[in-house]
């Protein structure tokens, strides 16, 4: 078996019958603009004559239509069945004419020697190939961000069916904009955005110990982030070129140990023998590559500098949006919880006037704009136009805000966290990434497949039942 390291989660399989391609997102950004791929793929051709694609789930940086829209039509598309609808049409449409949705537990034989068996774990999923032999498990996110109890029970399932592993690729950072933006008194952001990577790391240790593969990888956290107050975060992201010593640290240096192989885009495992092609390796300083961020991002980061404000007239626009994401969102809420709050609403890109104090105190929301925060308001949520309105107008919206760093919260009193009122507060100006509104219905459209094209994010409804 032949396993190219692509880039973040996506690998090239060559198992000797079948050319398979997993979880592709090789150019473009991702989260409305806020994810950018790095370092970037050193050679994407191995995707053209890809035979089947393997999606895990449906996060954006997993299943990214820009680049699902540039793959081989006649490839074989497998992604799990999750709580989500509306995925085969969308691919049916992209030209795609043999799709299945693969049930959980149940191993699919694609070629006489090649199988694949999807694990499901909530919105997330194992993948496991086997052929001629040699299993390979692809963990992904499905684990390492989970509590170790839910871990646990998964590994154990793994290891009653796969005694004997062979690979693991598993995630080993975090997703998510909590904790790194969100800010209160008393808080240090970087040491506790160092202490939650490190965290990470330590699942994806715990992880392949229990699972005992002779060869293990890291990937799946490779993404920069570009915005000016948010790059800080790239410089506390765990070296994955650390992680083999940090595994020896916890587990000793048995010689039956994994062995566990850092890989980067163009690195090559034939048969668990790595082969270190990337181009990466002799840039490397200290054991990481961001210093190449303003290299490979220059002009992006560039048009991220400059300002870009609203016109008067779009604002207006903006503020009804605002007003009727508000009163739809607040009727899945708590009328209590909602009394007590006020919170106020910063667009970063309105030059004057940029806050909206915003009040669930009433029947009715009241939204108010302002020059300055309410004194009353007990936090304050800095975001973009473009984000804030993708996340009323997306099935997956919230997404943008809760994966790809969308807001900077800036809590005011930390008894607020304690009693979780900046979490209803952040919820009811995102889009349909809250379980609570997604289970309404509300966040729903009828046009999936032309939003998610016209949003750049994939076209997953909620199941019925």
């Amino acid at each position: 078996m032949k396993i190219e390291y692509v880039s973040h989660a996506c690998l090239w399989i060559d198992t000797g019958d079948l050319k398979i391609v997993t979880d592709p997102w090789i150019h473009g950004p991702a989260y409305c603009g806020q994810w950018n791929v790095f370092p970037k793929p050193v050679d994407t051709r191995v995707l053209d004559n890809c035979q089947v694609v393997l999606f895990s789930h449906g996060h954006e940086d997993h299943f990214h239509p820009p680049t699902v829209e540039k793959l081989p039509k006649q490839a074989r598309v497998f992604y799990p069945y999750t709580w989500y609808g509306g995925i085969k049409p969308y691919l049916n449409e992209l030209g795609f004419r043999v799709v299945t949705e693969a049930p959980t537990d149940k191993t699919i034989r694609v070629t006489p020697d090649t199988a694949l068996t999807y694990v499901v774990n909530n919105l997330d999923s194992l993948i496991v190939i086997e052929s001629n032999g040699q299993i390979l498990v692809n963990v992904n996110d499905a684990l390492h961000s989970y509590p170790p109890k839910i871990v646990d029970v998964f590994v154990r399932h793994v290891r009653e069916r796969w005694p004997r592993i062979d690979t693991v690729f598993c995630g080993f950072g975090g997703a998510s904009y909590f904790p790194n933006t969100f800010h209160c008194p008393g808080k240090n952001d970087a040491e506790i955005a160092e202490a939650r990577e490190q965290m990470f790391a330590h699942a994806f240790c715990h992880i392949v110990h229990a699972l005992n593969p002779r060869v293990a990888v890291p990937f799946a956290a490779d993404f920069a982030l570009l915005r000016p107050n948010q790059r800080w975060i790239n410089e506390k992201r765990f070296p994955r070129s650390r992680i083999p010593d940090y595994y020896r640290e916890i587990y000793g240096n048995s010689p039956d140990a994994p062995q566990i192989q850092v890989m980067y885009p163009g690195d090559v495992l034939v048969d668990n023998q790595l082969t270190p092609h990337s181009p990466y390796r002799a840039k490397l300083q200290t054991g990481s590559l961001n210093h190449l961020i303003e290299d490979q991002y220059k002009e992006e980061i560039a048009a991220l500098e400059k300002d870009h404000w609203l016109t008067e007239a779009e604002v207006h626009v903006l503020e009804n949006a605002l007003l009727q994401n508000l009163e739809l969102r607040m009727g899945v809420f708590d009328p209590q919880v909602l009394s007590k709050i006020e919170f106020s609403l910063k667009v970063s890109d309105i030059r004057e006037n940029p806050y909206f104090t915003i009040s669930m105190k009433s029947a009715a929301p009241r939204v108010q704009r302002c020059a300055a925060t309410s004194p009353e308001s007990i936090l304050q949520i800095e975001i973009p136009s473009t984000i804030l309105r993708h996340s009323f107008a997306s099935d997956w919206g919230g997404d943008a805000v809760t994966i790809g760093y969308g807001c900077e919260i800036h809590v005011f009193r930390p008894e607020i966290i304690e009693a979780n009122f900046h979490l209803v507060s952040d919820m009811i100006i995102d889009g349909a990434g809250n379980e609570d509104f997604a289970r309404s219905g509300a966040g729903r459209g009828s046009r999936r497949s032309q939003r998610a094209a016209e949003a750049h994010g994939p076209p997953l409804g909620r199941r019925c039942g």
